[in-house]
């Protein structure tokens, strides 16, 4: 007679332990007998009447572990908890978003609308993650760079390229236009010239 694999005498164990008690967990029992709580849900599954019909075997047994009833429901789109420095909230961002593009356009009322809505949203999430680094601090542990601090590097870094870029290019056109002017006025006097 062949013997009794260890497969089978964990699965024996298993049964043994979810029939003594069926409202214990399959996380639980995994962690007695040292193996998947997959492997607690199978076992468990082919046990008569313990699985109710069409209810998931891995889902037997949870929510009666020590704690369950303090679990907050997860946070939905929006909402304060779902992110943790709420630069990327689309409801805090636009007012600020708004307001920058405005002051934008009063400072470059000649720059191309992409530029001036691009650099609108950097701006308001610079303001969004400054904030959070004010607030959280931009360093936690053992020198560990909190993420919303190396975003906001990021961040100043790539405006501080788009504003330069902003600036040359208005030079560069006012430039065009006073030598447009210059060119005009230098054209205008010699026919005024010639025609006398």
């Amino acid at each position: 007679m062949a013997g009794v694999t260890r497969a089978e005498r964990r699965r024996a164990r298993i049964e043994g332990l979810v029939l003594a008690d069926p409202a214990r967990s399959n996380r639980d029992i995994a962690r007695e007998v040292r193996c998947s709580h997959h492997t607690v849900a199978r076992v468990r599954a082919g046990l008569p009447g313990l699985v109710p019909a069409g209810a998931c075997p891995a889902e037997v047994g949870s929510g009666q572990h020590p704690g369950s009833g303090n679990l907050i429901e997860p946070a939905g789109p929006g909402n304060g908890r779902a992110v943790t420095h709420g630069a990327y909230s689309e409801a805090r961002r636009r007012p600020l978003e708004d307001e920058h593009r405005e002051q934008l356009r009063r400072l470059h009322p000649d720059a191309p609308d992409d530029l001036l809505n691009l650099r609108a949203r950097r701006l308001a999430l610079i303001d969004l993650f400054a904030a959070h680094v004010s607030d959280a601090g931009p360093v936690r542990g053992k020198g560990d760079v909190v993420p919303a601090a190396a975003e906001l590097r990021r961040l100043l870094d790539s405006e501080e390229r788009a504003a330069i870029s902003m600036h040359e290019r208005e030079r560069e056109s006012r430039g065009a236009g006073l030598l447009a002017g210059i060119e005009a006025e230098y054209a205008d006097s010699d026919e005024s010239e010639v025609v006398e």
